[in-house]
């Protein structure tokens, strides 16, 4: 959560537009919700847990979820307000969020930085599963998960980049890829995954 917050302050700080503190603070809360009802704060860490290698693979996990969280944010603000311009009818959205280009810009940024970051603490997650498990990959559906989100975010970077996509298209990416993520990190990880599960 504390990096979910420190990130989007930067964001918001560097963009000058608070008006998107109210959408964040809204999904810090959910976030900080699933977190209370789904960890337990009382079990004993594993010994993996207390590696350096997977600390920082953690961290850059963290970093680009966070990332995605608001590149979430930004696609549903697009499609939200993108839907209020095709129907002609300016209302909610129109005065309380800001212009569509920004939006879009908002969103490819966000997704470039949870990107990199996510990439990062995916090559030390594999580093680190060397150590663990005796191999860099595993065929534990949460691992699966992990690089189906990474594909995800890929495409819609590689769109934006190469196929000129515009704001729409990357909205929906931005969507799909952390309703994907939120889906891996309470049902994969939680009853699916073998050699990934910490809990």
């Amino acid at each position: 959560m504390w990096c979910f917050a420190l990130l989007n302050k930067i964001y918001i700080r560097a963009e000058k537009e608070y008006s998107l503190g109210i959408f964040h603070t809204t999904i810090l809360f959910i976030l900080q919700l699933i977190a209370m009802t789904f960890i337990d704060i009382n079990a004993p860490l594993p010994d993996i847990l207390k590696n350096v290698y997977f600390e920082v693979h953690v961290v850059f996990n963290l970093v680009g979820y966070a990332s995605f969280s608001s590149a979430f944010l930004a696609g549903l603000m697009y499609i939200l307000l993108y839907s209020e311009f095709r129907g002609s009818k300016l209302g909610y959205f129109y005065d309380r969020l800001p212009a569509l280009s920004y939006l879009e810009l908002f969103n490819y940024r966000a997704l470039l930085v949870g990107f990199i970051f996510n990439t990062i603490g995916i090559i030390l997650g594999a580093y680190t599963g060397k150590t663990a498990w005796g191999t860099y990959w595993a065929w534990d559906p949460k691992l699966i998960a992990v690089i189906l989100a990474w594909i995800i975010y890929g495409t819609a970077l590689i769109g934006k980049t190469n196929l000129h996509w515009k704001g729409n298209r990357l909205a929906y990416f931005s969507i799909i890829g952390f309703s994907w993520i939120i889906f891996s990190m309470l049902i994969i990880s939680s009853y699916f995954s073998k050699i990934h599960a910490f809990h």
